[in-house]
């Protein structure tokens, strides 16, 4: 499913107009990615938790070339599924 779809699906579901509803993604969208980036973990739904992680630097390998090359160190998001979304997928 992709956005657009997405966006349909929740408007007919909770009879909102898709431009409300596109209005209210953009806003939890913000709000998770500044969330993020001030490196606050945030939960959504019940059972998914989204955090950024800090990744030091490190030596890789271009598999291409074989060349090794230094990565910078950053954020990664990472994401972790709780009970109740592993138990929806196994029903």
């Amino acid at each position: 499913m992709n956005k657009t779809e997405l966006i349909r699906e929740v408007a007919n579901r909770t009879g909102n107009t898709q431009k409300n509803v596109k209005e209210v993604l953009q806003g939890i969208q913000d709000v998770v990615f500044t969330s993020l980036r001030d490196e606050e973990g945030i939960k959504l739904f019940d059972g998914v938790t989204l955090d950024a992680v800090f990744k030091d630097a490190h030596e890789s390998r271009n598999p291409a070339t074989g060349e090794v090359v230094m990565v910078p160190p950053k954020y990664m998001p990472h994401a972790k599924f709780g009970r109740p979304i592993k138990e929806a997928l196994n029903r």
